[in-house]
């Protein structure tokens, strides 16, 4: 669990679900693939600036859990 983020006029602890899948729930995530995509959304945390939490990568959908700095827009990574 992470800890209580404070900036100087907040104090706060928000985190997101996010689920991604593939169209019709087909089981395209092998090993290796897999693999590519934690890479993806790790170079795409850091770009953006957001932490990855937990990710799951299941055989037909990938979990995510994340927390964005309050300043940060959410629909500015659903746009991704």
């Amino acid at each position: 669990m992470s800890p209580v983020r404070r900036t100087k006029h907040a104090v706060y602890d928000t985190k997101y679900h996010f689920v991604w899948i593939p169209k019709y729930r087909k089981h395209l995530f092998t090993k290796e693939i897999s693999n590519y995509t934690k890479e993806v959304f790790q170079r795409i945390a850091e770009e953006y600036e957001f932490e990855i939490d937990t990710m799951e990568v299941m055989k037909d959908h990938v979990h995510l859990f994340f927390l964005l700095h309050q300043d940060i827009l959410l629909l500015g990574l659903y746009r991704l």
